[in-house]
């Protein structure tokens, strides 16, 4: 029996998120589906990186992904709880299929 991979978007890639993101890319039974940051240069090094990958400046687009199941933030400390709070927030509306319920 096949089993879909967890799709897992990374938002912010300065700093932590490339190390995050390759460490999802290695994990077996895990697929990197997003790279989502404000900066278009480090989307198109990510691009280079991680061609499989959806990559946008909108995390809108990353939590409108139904097929999405975990979204990791790895951007800076003051904006932990703003863009955890619209994560959690988009898992809330989910179906109850959803991995997030």
């Amino acid at each position: 029996m096949s089993v879909d991979p967890v799709r897992i978007g990374v938002v912010g890639l300065n700093y932590w998120g490339p190390n995050l993101a390759r460490n999802v890319e290695r994990l077996p039974g895990a697929e990197l589906a997003w790279c989502c940051d404000l900066d278009e240069k480090i989307l198109a090094r990510m691009k280079t990186q991680f061609p499989d990958a959806m990559t946008t400046t909108d995390l809108d687009r990353v939590l409108a992904d139904p097929t999405v199941a975990a979204v990791i933030v790895a951007t800076s400390v003051p904006t932990h709880y703003l863009l955890g709070k619209r994560v959690l927030e988009a898992g809330n509306t989910r179906s109850s299929r959803s991995p997030w319920r």
